[in-house]
C-alpha cells in the first residue's frame, strides 16, 4: 500500500507531463503553420504593392509627357 501511493503520484505525473508534451507540440506546429501562412501574405503584399506603386508611377510619368507635349504646342515659345 505505501508503494502503491507512492508510485501512483509519479504514472499520474508522467502522464500529465507527456500529455502536456503533445499538446505543446501541437501548438507549435499550429502556430509555425500560422507564422508562415502570414510570412508568405506579408511578402505577396509587399510585392503586389510595389507593382502597383510601379505601374502608378509609369502611368504618370505617360500623363505628364502628355501634358509637357500639349503645353509645349500651345504656349508661344520665347526667342
Amino acid at each position: 500500500m505505501a508503494y502503491n501511493s507512492w508510485k501512483k503520484p509519479t504514472e499520474d505525473n508522467t502522464d500529465s507531463l507527456r500529455d502536456m508534451q503533445l499538446s505543446c507540440g501541437y501548438k507549435h506546429k499550429s502556430l509555425d503553420e500560422v507564422i508562415g501562412r502570414l510570412n508568405k501574405t506579408l511578402t505577396l503584399i509587399q510585392e503586389n504593392d510595389l507593382k502597383h506603386i510601379e505601374l502608378r508611377l509609369n502611368d504618370h510619368s505617360d500623363k505628364l509627357t502628355k501634358l509637357f507635349t500639349i503645353l509645349d504646342e500651345r504656349l508661344p515659345k520665347k526667342n
